[in-house]
């Protein structure tokens, strides 16, 4: 009970042992452990580790001291250390297992546990918090290890499920979870659910989810998270028709309508950041090609908020698990937050616009970021940016060339961890922001969630992920020019438009781009290697859609199906560099052997799926070298596949890109950048059809013609590289003054309304 009181007790016990070292009913190792217990109750680590270290000096074997050694370690963030502790533990009881001090009270709760499982948790979680350093299979080998030892352990199988799910094994880690399961977890049961949803499982994935609430309720549990997270599951491959589609988004109205027509006394508030239920963000709805998901992600908007009312105000019961205390963090980073200042004249005229992602290194909300943080910063004058990187900074495995860039332009920098949503949120605050920019808003959970509270008095979504939040604490999207003629019933948001990208692009593609301009025949060889390195034809016709299935909409299958039957050496090559998924594959080619033209099949699904190859790129320089062995590439109507990013790419290296531009933004992102460079005329390319198509008779004929003859495509190609200097050319004044003025009326309206 009390530890001060004991303390001196134990040192006059240490001080009055017999010669013999005996020390009556407890020998002195045992004294040692004990004081060291007693510091490391009073959070005086580094005095129980001595203590720990002086009992294993007189007895080596004495596992109670090693297993205690590494909590000290580990109370001292010694993380590495605290690992060889704990493995050092492990390999004791391999080497001895009739070894008696098998149990032990833990000093956290007092209660009685395994030692040996307790060891090896441990080992395992502080291995995860060690990545990047700590290699990730290293760590799913720590946990199988453990699993293997004890397998009638729940929590080693969930966290095994939890692992194999990072790494990407959706199959692997559902058998993980369903083991769990099977031995009595309720979590790994709504893992399941979670990890059949992401395989497209959506009836199997409802059925999970249902059943844990169910669960639940006969166990006097709250259950309302369940129900939110039944509500929210959507398909990941789409289904094969409008009728289909529009069938499950007004099934999700409905449920969501349902949650928030609930009596107050059947709503369990649960004020903790709702992070861990794997909520939706409404990030599908974008692909189904609609004109606008507002009303459906304004009532998700709602239901989150009925069920975590500190969403409004950004202040949660607690946070994520501190490390330190409960043996690791599965992954999260560890560093408090961060604030780097230059130093700056600040005035009361200078707008302080923040920027706040998870995503600022080389990708599509890199790209962006990177070139606005580099035209707003060359303004201190006028403007203070400040930016605010979740898990970024020099610590973190995000931290390359593009994010030191930005870091080392930007007048403040601060660094906050995934790990603490309350952290971020204060941050935030602390830097005093007239306006706060959310460039992916929708793609990631911290940021959405966090958009809920009023950070800043203009809160911004950006077309990093091009589609409304729903969300009323968001007062404007910044959209493009090219969006149409009554765009803003689209958005929740007040909607306003930029011109060309309202950003600066840099040129990280010069090196491709002359391959292509000087020595076309090495693009020739190239593709023939690629073609043999995936077993086909090296005459094979190459058409390339380098964006993830989930964002091919089923209208699209009927240019497969066209090219199909009058292209005998057509392949159509899917990139995805966010993962491997096996299940998502065999769904889609589902979806187009099912299709019926003139009646009959065209191919059964084992000839489609030589057809249709999935590549998988290990980085984004072998995704772009994808892209440079391409005939052509597809920009995939009606969504555009949500992205600028590898219409881009493609153009800056002169590839052909293909697109049919639709009302909403993201089927017109291709167009935006196609209008940048002067292309985006009826005779942009002289005699030959425009690449901006209307129809999909069109699509797929100007699809063939530069598949099927050289000097066409080669023309195609020489007018892209004639034109792509503009993509890159210097627009940073323009790009600031609109910037600037927009921010200035906004603040200035925003104060009018308070």
């Amino acid at each position: 009970g009390d530890v001060h009181s004991a303390i001196p007790y134990i040192q006059q016990a240490l001080r009055s042992e017999r010669p013999d070292g005996s020390g009556g009913n407890r020998s002195r190792e045992e004294f040692h452990n004990s004081l060291g217990l007693c510091y490391r109750n009073l959070g005086r680590a580094a005095e129980a580790e001595l203590q720990f270290k002086l009992a294993l000096r007189i007895n080596p074997a004495f596992a109670t001291a090693m297993f205690n050694l590494g909590l000290a370690y580990q109370d001292q963030g010694r993380y590495a250390e605290a690992v060889d502790q704990f493995r050092n533990f492990s390999s004791f009881f391999l080497l001895h297992p009739t070894n008696t001090s098998s149990e032990i009270v833990l000093a956290e709760d007092g209660g009685r546990g395994d030692m040996r499982l307790q060891g090896l948790v441990r080992e395992c979680d502080l291995l995860q918090l060690l990545q990047p350093a700590a290699p990730l299979q290293e760590v799913l080998d720590c946990w199988q290890r453990a699993a293997e030892l004890f397998p009638l352990s729940e929590v080693l199988h969930n966290e095994l499920g939890n692992v194999l799910l990072q790494m990407g094994e959706l199959e692997r880690a559902l058998q993980a979870y369903e083991q769990s399961f099977r031995l009595g977890s309720p979590v790994a049961q709504i893992n399941a659910g979670h990890v059949l949803e992401l395989l497209g499982e959506t009836a199997a994935s409802q059925q999970t989810f249902a059943a844990a609430a169910d669960s639940a309720r006969n166990r006097s549990l709250p259950t309302f998270h369940l129900r939110v997270r039944l509500a929210v599951v959507l398909p990941r491959i789409m289904p094969a028709s409008k009728d289909e589609l529009v069938e499950l988004r007004s099934d999700l109205d409905q449920r969501l309508a349902g949650l928030l027509a609930l009596a107050d006394g059947e709503v369990q508030v649960d004020n903790a950041p709702p992070l861990f239920f794997g909520f939706s963000l409404g990030y599908h709805l974008l692909f189904h090609g609609f004109d606008s998901s507002v009303a459906i992600k304004t009532k998700l908007h709602r239901v989150y908020l009925r069920m975590c009312p500190a969403l409004r105000q950004g202040f949660f019961v607690g946070s994520l698990p501190d490390p330190a205390k409960q043996g690791g963090g599965r992954g999260a980073a560890v560093a408090a937050a961060v604030r780097t200042e230059r130093d700056v004249s600040i005035h009361k005229k200078v707008l302080r616009f923040g920027l706040l992602t998870r995503f600022l290194s080389n990708n599509a909300v890199g790209v962006l970021c990177r070139g606005l943080v580099k035209v707003l910063a060359a303004h201190p004058a006028e403007m203070t940016l400040v930016l605010v990187l979740i898990d970024g900074g020099p610590h973190s495995s995000q931290y390359d060339e593009l994010q030191q860039a930005a870091v080392a332009a930007a007048a403040e920098s601060v660094f906050v961890s995934s790990a603490d949503l309350n952290g971020i949120a204060a941050a935030v605050r602390e830097a005093a922001l007239d306006l706060l920019l959310f460039p992916e808003l929708g793609l990631d959970p911290l940021t959405y969630f966090l958009s809920f509270a009023r950070l800043a008095p203009v809160q911004v979504a950006w077309f990093g992920h091009p589609d409304s939040s729903g969300v009323d604490t968001v007062d404007y999207f910044a959209s493009l020019d090219v969006e149409v003629p009554g765009a803003q019933k689209g958005y929740s948001e007040r909607l306003v438009t930029f011109s060309d990208l309202g950003t600066q692009l840099l040129d990280s593609y010069s090196e491709l781009h002359l391959l292509h301009k000087r020595q076309p025949r090495t693009v020739l060889l190239d593709r023939a290697k690629l073609s043999e390195a995936w077993s086909l034809p090296k005459s094979a016709h190459l058409y390339v859609i380098p964006h993830s299935l989930c964002k091919i909409h089923s209208q699209f299958d009927d240019v497969f199906r066209r090219i199909l039957r009058v292209d005998q050496l057509a392949y159509f090559v899917f990139v995805d560099i966010s993962g491997n998924r096996p299940s998502w594959q065999r769904l889609l080619v589902q979806r187009v052997v099912a299709s019926v033209t003139d009646g009959q099949r065209l191919f059964g699904f084992e000839e489609m799926l030589q057809r249709m190859r999935f590549v998988t790129p290990e980085d984004h320089t072998r995704a772009i070298e994808v892209l440079h062995v391409a005939h052509v590439v597809f920009d995939p109507f009606p969504v555009g596949g949500g992205s600028y990013h590898p219409s881009l790419e493609a153009l800056a290296i002169g590839v052909p890109v293909i697109t049919l531009p639709t009302p909403i933004l993201s089927g017109r992102l291709t167009l935006a950048l196609y209008r940048i460079m002067g292309l985006d005329r009826a005779d942009s390319f002289q005699n030959s059809s425009s690449l901006i198509v209307s129809t999909i008779n069109e699509y797929v004929t100007v699809a063939l013609q530069i598949t099927h003859q050289p000097l066409l495509r080669s023309h195609y190609c020489s007018l892209i590289l004639q034109q792509r200097y503009k993509l890159f050319q210097n627009r940073s004044e323009r790009v600031f003054r609109e910037w600037r003025d927009f921010a200035m009326s906004a603040v200035v309206n925003a104060s009018r309304d308070q």
